[in-house]
């Protein structure tokens, strides 16, 4: 019997969401007055949790559901490590963007940070060999950003892309050490890269 997709693409954009709920909560998700102060770090563990299910049911398309349940488990294990990859990130994009005014405006303005969170997740789900749904994500974010991240690229920590339309980081790339702004990079294939 072959795989039925339909809905799959929702629960994608619905598991995304909440991920960035979870991982910023000051920044997406939910009305402004619900949650404050220590209220943060709860609705961050109700939108980890959210985030875990709709994860959950997206898996079940192309995976068993033992393996599926298997694969969210360590995805959502790996979450504090994704999120400290992303603080990185963050400083990486205000400290190498002279125009940045604040963290907050990179989380909330810049869309390679954007295109970069999805990747950070997609490759947690690419290395534990979910087929499918890691390209999905990073898909989503290639259309909502004009970057594509392929998830099986290996990028570092403090990774940012300024005026990141049309880049594209192939699924063969590393990036694992610091690079000048303006670097062409070139593959063994000889196609480049400008980040």
């Amino acid at each position: 019997m072959e795989p039925n997709y339909i809905g799959l693409s929702e629960r994608i954009r619905e598991t995304v969401d909440r991920f960035f709920s979870a991982l910023f909560p000051r920044f997406f998700g939910g009305e402004p007055s619900s949650f404050s102060g220590d209220g943060l770090e709860e609705k961050s563990r109700i939108e980890m949790d959210l985030a875990a299910q709709a994860l959950t049911k997206a898996p079940l398309y192309v995976l068993p559901r033992e393996q599926a349940v298997h694969c969210v488990k360590q995805t959502m294990e790996r979450m504090d490590q994704i999120r400290k990859m992303l603080q990185t990130d963050i400083q990486a994009a205000y400290e190498g963007d002279p125009a940045a005014i604040s963290p907050d405006e990179v989380i909330l303005c810049y869309p390679a940070f954007r295109a970069i969170v999805v990747y950070r997740i997609a490759h947690c789900l690419y290395i534990l060999k979910v087929p499918i749904i890691p390209r999905m994500m990073t898909e989503l974010a290639h259309n909502w950003t004009g970057i594509d991240i392929h998830p099986g690229a290996t990028i570092g920590p403090s990774f940012f892309i300024d005026h990141g339309t049309g880049v594209v980081i192939g699924g063969s790339v590393w990036l694992t050490h610091s690079i000048p702004p303006g670097t062409v990079l070139t593959t063994k294939y000889e196609t480049q890269l400008h980040v």
